[in-house]
């Protein structure tokens, strides 16, 4: 997992399972843009931390679902 800015990014060792990935984390009330074998959020700059908690979870969540 990588930041650069407001850009998170997971980088899978396998292609992303795009329909899976954005199910997945839409379930847990986040929007990702998954690609390649990336899944991309972008964060607001005024992200709470229990937002970026839930945000974390379903990132973890959605690469799981790739697998």
């Amino acid at each position: 997992m990588r930041t650069i800015g407001a850009v998170g990014i997971i980088q899978l060792t396998t292609s992303v399972d795009v329909s899976a990935v954005t199910a997945t984390a839409l379930e847990r009330g986040v929007r990702v843009r998954p690609f390649r074998d990336l899944i991309y959020t972008m964060p607001p700059l005024i992200i709470t931390d229990a937002e970026l908690t839930q945000l974390c979870t379903a990132l973890v969540g959605a690469a799981k679902g790739s697998a």
